[in-house]
């Protein structure tokens, strides 16, 4: 008899109750891992893309200032370097005239009142003296002969040229020493005695009414009768 049409035993497993038989094992990959995977490798690759794109964005800006901040760098040289530069300043030597072109002296220009440059002074008061204008008086006062001469010629080689020599008879007044005179308030007279003292290196003195007195007993072998200006020559003035 055969399996299908026999009687069912009562230790005959029921088939509801029946365990069911294991699926035989498989090798091969299941559908659903390779997708998932290849998922993730599109979602690396638009990381990546995303990230590219916002480095080339902002990174192209910087890049950009940076190559015009670099552009007008050079363009801000360039225009410096074609600025032509101040001419060096003369050194002090090349900014003094040579001797040959130096201006001459303030002594060497002539006078602006038209005077004798060379004849001419200014005595200690300030005051223009005129050599070879202004009349000296030479008187000897002493019993030394030639002694006013001598004198005289001594003032003319110092451009005193207009000088008058005479005698003062130490009868009439005896001065105690040699001295130029000059009257009172006279500061030109006063400025040429200064002058004539200094050359023949004399005291200058204003005159008294006493010795204006006694100068009217001069006898001139020389010259007018005594001027503003008179030396009085004594035995103390060396020839």
């Amino acid at each position: 008899m055969t399996e299908p049409h026999r009687p069912r035993h009562a230790l005959d497993e029921d088939p509801a109750f029946a365990v069911p038989a294991e699926a035989p094992e498989t090798t091969e990959p299941s559908p659903g891992l390779p997708l998932r995977g290849l998922a993730m490798v599109l979602l690396a690759v638009g990381a990546l893309l995303a990230a590219w794109g916002a480095f080339s964005f902002f990174g192209g800006s910087d890049g950009d200032q940076s190559t015009n901040a670099a552009q007008s760098a050079a363009t801000s040289s360039a225009r410096i370097s074609t600025v032509p530069s101040a001419p060096p300043a003369p050194s002090s030597a090349a900014a003094q005239p040579s001797g040959s072109q130096q201006p001459p002296s303030p002594s060497s220009e002539p006078p602006r009142d038209g005077g004798a440059a060379a004849g001419s002074g200014t005595g200690n008061q300030g005051a223009q003296v005129d050599r070879a204008r202004t009349y000296v008086t030479v008187l000897n006062n002493s019993p030394v002969q030639g002694l006013a001469g001598d004198t005289a010629g001594k003032l003319r080689g110092r451009q005193w040229a207009n000088t008058g020599v005479g005698n003062l008879p130490d009868t009439q007044y005896r001065f105690p020493r040699s001295v130029v005179l000059y009257p009172a308030g006279d500061a030109n007279a006063r400025a040429a005695a200064e002058s004539v003292a200094s050359d023949l290196g004399l005291p200058a003195e204003q005159r008294t009414p006493e010795i204006d007195r006694s100068l009217g007993g001069a006898r001139m072998q020389q010259g007018p009768n005594p001027g503003a200006v008179v030396v009085v020559t004594t035995n103390d003035l060396g020839r």
